[in-house]
């Protein structure tokens, strides 16, 4: 069950009952889209009134039969135009206000299908100011399209542009360069292996990197940014792990929470693994901002910045060698959401299984970390990383203004846990939280801290 926080003077609109996947408001702030995936799905328009201080429905869309509609929605800026992913079914819907008085009393509205179980329209996103394109994510076949409305008429949006997912795109490494990595022999001894690089690949079948499960579009639509957090990879076994440097382990002892002794192997649960996730962004060079390359060719479209990974704590030396079996190997699913600014210049990248080495109590804290393209077209990461609290999955859910300076985040442990809502602004040396942390379904306001 949704809930909101009433704060000031302004009122909150009455959405009891309902169980909010996504929401996003217009600009001015006047109007706020809900989407609600159970079963069917639906979406629905808010409306604020000024005079009387007050929300009202303007109007609800109901979706089709195990559509998930409104796992996600995007709004124009105006509040004039909505798309909608309905999974469920492979499809999303965009709806366009045609109401003299800009009520949703009446709207046109068009129908995308994608490819059969690729998840089509998990995510979306619109380039918010005139609402003539829409990023659509697929990651049940690791795609993501770009449609252009081509006409004067509503119903007229093609395709123009798809990225798929690639092997050479990004590989699952952890980096372990302060010690020996502990192996197990057929008989379940240990024993120290003798190289420092150790290979973690995607283990099952291509859809685990789940490439477009998190889209965003500029607001003018010039960039855009994809994430690919990936799946539960399960246990990891001999046959996901390419190690470097002799011997031959019977599995891989992947340490986890306080001690070697509470390690995950292939004989135990497989809570643990997840993957590192990834984030890649594009855009176009065309001054119309078109992303047609049938027409103007595939050139116009390229990589805007380098692929950026999932960070755990043991990929870059922060622990000494001493401290090996006690690892916490984190599997941070960075990418399950992503925004990127207006110009393109600040990307803010979720990673809600972030865990803190070796310790139970920052177990899924998760983190969000902002970053800034440089001159040399790649992305610096920004100080000042987003942590959260133990199991409470920071950065599965946020949203960053057009400018990218202020960003508006949510977390919540499980289904029916606590959550806090949070607004960070960014000095440049970092994020800082501009309210404190505020409490929802009835619990504590949650820990929230920047590093």
């Amino acid at each position: 069950m949704a809930s909101t926080f009433n704060s000031g003077d302004i009122p909150r609109p009455d959405i009891t009952g309902v169980d909010v996947t996504s929401m996003m408001l217009s600009f001015d702030n006047s109007k706020l889209l809900v989407g609600s995936n159970v079963n069917a799905g639906f979406v629905r328009v808010y409306k604020y009134t000024e005079s009387s201080n007050t929300w009202s429905t303007e109007t609800t869309i109901n979706g089709n039969s195990n559509d998930n509609m409104g796992n996600s929605v995007s709004f124009s800026w105006d509040g004039d135009i909505i798309a909608a992913g309905a999974p469920g079914n492979n499809k999303v819907y965009l709806y366009k206000d045609t109401s003299s008085s800009s009520n949703w009393s009446s709207y046109d509205y068009d129908t995308i299908s994608g490819t059969s179980s690729s998840l089509f329209g998990w995510s979306v996103s619109l380039s918010c100011d005139i609402g003539n394109h829409v990023a659509v994510g697929a990651p049940g076949e690791n795609k993501v399209y770009v449609y252009q409305k081509s006409g004067t008429a509503f119903n007229t949006w093609s395709s123009v542009y798809t990225r798929t997912w690639s092997t050479s795109d990004f590989y699952n490494t952890i980096y372990e360069s302060s010690g020996l990595q502990y192996l197990v022999d057929s008989n379940g001894n240990e024993y120290a292996g003798t190289s420092t690089l150790i290979y973690l690949r995607v283990p099952h079948s291509v859809p685990s990197v789940r490439f477009g499960h998190s889209v965003h579009l500029s607001g003018f639509g010039e960039y855009l940014a994809v994430g690919a957090p990936g799946s539960h990879v399960g246990t990891l076994n001999t046959s996901d792990v390419t190690y470097v440097g002799g011997g031959s382990p019977q599995y891989f002892k992947c340490y986890r929470d306080v001690s070697p002794y509470d390690a995950r192997n292939n004989t135990s649960t497989s809570r643990a693994h997840r993957q590192l996730g990834h984030v890649m962004c594009f855009k176009t060079s065309r001054s119309d901002l078109s992303w047609d390359t049938s027409t103007h060719g595939s050139s116009i479209i390229s990589q805007h910045g380098d692929t950026i990974e999932g960070y755990t704590e043991d990929d870059t030396d922060h622990m000494p060698a001493s401290y090996e079996p006690s690892h916490a190997f984190g599997f941070p699913a960075a990418g399950t959401c992503v925004q990127i600014s207006l110009d393109g210049s600040r990307l803010a990248v979720g990673s809600p299984y972030y865990s803190l080495a070796g310790k139970q109590s920052g177990y899924d804290v998760g983190r969000i970390d902002g970053y800034n393209i440089t001159e040399g077209n790649t992305w610096a990461k920004a100080p000042g990383s987003v942590l959260g609290s133990a199991s409470h999955h920071m950065g599965k859910q946020f949203c960053l203004d057009y400018k990218g300076n202020r960003m508006g985040v949510s977390t919540r442990k499980g289904s029916g846990g606590t959550g806090s809502a949070f607004a960070f602004d960014f000095s440049g040396l970092g994020w800082y939280e501009v309210i404190p942390g505020i409490d929802w379904l009835g619990h504590p306001a949650l820990e929230c801290c920047s590093m």
